[in-house]
């Protein structure tokens, strides 16, 4: 059995042999929302040539971001159904994978990473989504939106000088520079984010750590805080900027009066026991 959980950044895969994990290993992530077909197509072949080459593989549970309809769970079913002929494979969507890591009956489920959702979920299904629609249009408190702030900040110099030589100097890049290389990469949303991870040196210019605070709050008032009772359910967070700032994210849900159970970075451990014991296949 084959357990992949994938965002748009990377994809954790884990390949499991009588109730054990035998090989883990990590790709570049497959969002159909921001890369073609054949994009993906190329990308993930390479990658499981690498690592599964001469593998027995019976049944394959994949979840990814962007994969929120039926278009983009059709295109990922034929890509993968075409690289592995003969595997039974389930295409479903990152929040499902969130959901069935809960451990609760009904709550609430969160994915900040390159990009954000959220997912209320009863009796391991996902009931209600709000929140993602790629960077442009939401994914608010992401990994891609602050990293897009950044930018946006910087050039209408809303930052102090030494946030701007900090990034320049990380990056090895200007602004100017950044900029043109966002519109010009053909997955904006991944280059975006890669900037977020320079302001866990920088977080604390005040500018800079209201702008998390204020996204931070964003995501919430966009996605948590329009379930009904959204305070009475437990809430779980996922992803890397989840983990990475709870702080931030933490501040806000205490302001927000949101009861977070728990933050983790990613779902795969805790998907792999959940396959393990469901043999939803069998």
């Amino acid at each position: 059995m084959l357990i992949a959980e994938s965002g748009a950044t990377k994809t954790e895969w884990r390949y499991c042999v009588d109730n054990q994990v035998k090989l883990g290993f990590r790709t570049p992530g497959f969002n159909p929302n921001v890369m073609s077909p054949r994009q993906i197509r190329q990308e993930m072949a390479a990658a499981l040539e690498t690592h599964l080459t001469g593998v027995s593989l019976r049944e394959l549970f994949f979840y990814g971001s962007g994969i929120g309809g039926d278009s983009q769970r059709a295109i990922m079913n034929t890509i993968l159904t075409d690289l592995l002929p003969g595997t039974r494979i389930s295409v479903e969507h990152d929040l499902l994978a969130a959901a069935r890591c809960a451990g609760h009956a009904e709550g609430v489920v969160c994915i900040i990473g390159t990009g954000s959702n959220s997912g209320y979920y009863k009796g391991g299904e996902v009931l209600q989504s709000l929140g993602g629609h790629g960077y442009i249009f939401g994914d608010e408190g992401s990994g891609a939106d602050l990293g897009k702030h950044v930018i946006k900040g910087l050039l209408q110099d809303e930052f102090p000088d030494g946030v701007r030589s900090f990034i320049e100097m990380q990056s090895g890049s200007s602004i100017y520079e950044l900029k043109i290389a966002v519109h010009r990469d053909p997955k904006p949303n991944v280059r975006l984010a890669r900037l977020a991870k320079y302001l866990d040196e920088i977080w604390h210019y005040p500018e800079v750590g209201d702008m998390i605070r204020a996204r931070m709050l964003a995501f919430l008032d966009t996605t948590v805080c329009r379930y009904p009772d959204y305070q009475t359910l437990p809430v779980t967070f996922y992803g890397s900027i989840s983990y990475y700032f709870q702080d931030f994210l933490t501040e806000a849900c205490q302001q927000r009066k949101v009861r977070v159970v728990d933050i983790r970075r990613d779902p795969i451990d805790q998907l792999v026991a959940y396959h393990l014991k469901e043999k939803l296949f069998s």
